[in-house]
C-alpha cells in the first residue's frame, strides 16, 4: 500500500471513530423523561404498543399510540416543552433541530422586532397637525405587534433626536400590561392611566405627552419606540427617560419603533 493509500485509510478510520463517539455522547448525557429515539440512532426497534414516527430532533422517535404526535413544527420553546427536547435540541427555522436549546422566552428571528404603527400617520411620514402644539396637542394612536414569551411589561417612550439643543423627549409611558398592543388616541396627562400604567416627565416638565413642536426650519423626527421587557419596572410615576432607561437596561427582550416626522 502507498503512503498516499495509507493516509486515505487513516483519515476514514479516524472520520468513523468521531462519528461514533460523538453519538455515544449525544445520547449519554440526553434526560431520563426523553423520547426513545429510532431509526438511524437505534436499531430501529420500539417497546410494545409504540410506533417509530416522525418528529423531534432525532428524525425519529418511539411514541406510544395513545399520546399525541411529537411535533415536527414548532414555535418559541415547543421544542423545550415537548417530547421532542433532547440535548442542545432547539426550535430552528421552524423545526426541532440539535445544537440550540430554546429557553421560553427566546425569540425568533422572525419576532425579533416588534411592529409599531399609527392609524393616523405612515411611518417616515407627516404627523398630522392635531397631534402637535399647533394643534389639539394630544397623543396619536399607537397599535404594536404581539410581545414575545416572557415579556412581563411594556414601555413606550418618544422623542426627537434633531432638537437644537440636544434630543427631547415628548412622551415616557411605562408599567402597560404585557398583554396590551395599543395606545388610544389622546390618553389623558395624568401619573396613571390604562389600568395602573405609569407615565414620566416629558422635556415641557410635564407628565404625559407633549407634541411636537420644533422651531422653524426642516422637519424633526419624532421617534415613538415601544420595548417588551421581562421585567415590571420599578420606577415611580413622574419619572425621566433616563430613570425608565437605566431600569430597562438588560432586561429589553425586543423593541420597535415609528418615525414620524413634523416642520414649521
Amino acid at each position: 500500500m502507498t503512503i498516499i493509500g495509507m493516509r486515505i485509510l487513516v483519515m476514514k478510520r479516524m472520520r468513523i471513530g468521531i462519528y461514533v463517539v460523538s453519538i455515544f455522547i449525544l445520547f449519554l448525557y440526553l434526560p431520563a423523561n426523553s423520547a426513545e429515539f429510532c431509526g438511524w440512532a437505534t436499531s430501529g426497534a420500539c417497546e410494545t404498543d409504540a410506533d417509530c414516527i416522525k418528529g423531534g430532533c432525532s428524525g425519529q422517535v418511539c411514541q406510544a399510540k395513545s399520546e399525541e404526535p411529537v411535533i415536527t413544527t414548532c414555535e418559541y420553546s415547543e421544542c423545550y416543552n415537548s417530547k421532542a427536547y433532547g440535548v442542545d435540541c432547539g426550535c430552528v427555522e421552524g423545526k426541532c433541530q440539535w445544537h440550540m436549546v430554546v429557553a421560553q422566552n427566546t425569540i425568533t428571528k422572525e419576532d425579533k422586532n416588534m411592529q409599531i404603527k399609527s392609524s393616523s400617520f405612515e411611518d417616515n411620514e407627516i404627523i398630522p397637525r392635531k397631534y402637535t402644539c399647533d394643534g389639539a396637542d394630544v397623543s396619536p394612536p399607537l397599535t404594536w405587534s404581539k410581545p414575545p414569551v416572557g415579556t412581563k411589561s411594556i414601555a413606550l417612550i418618544c422623542d426627537d433626536p434633531d432638537a437644537p439643543m440636544g434630543t427631547w423627549v415628548h412622551w415616557v409611558i411605562y408599567g402597560l400590561s404585557p398583554d396590551t398592543t395599543s395606545l388610544p388616541e389622546n390618553v389623558p396627562s395624568q401619573k396613571e392611566v390604562l389600568k395602573g400604567a405609569k407615565q414620566g416627565i416629558n422635556d415641557f416638565r410635564k407628565i404625559g405627552y407633549g407634541g411636537p413642536c420644533p422651531p422653524k426650519g426642516p422637519a424633526h423626527r419624532y421617534f415613538f419606540k415601544v420595548y417588551a421587557l421581562d421585567i415590571e419596572l420599578n420606577v415611580p410615576s413622574g419619572a425621566t427617560k433616563q430613570d425608565v432607561e437605566k431600569a430597562m437596561k438588560g432586561h429589553i427582550l425586543t423593541e420597535g419603533q415609528l418615525i414620524g416626522k413634523y416642520g414649521r
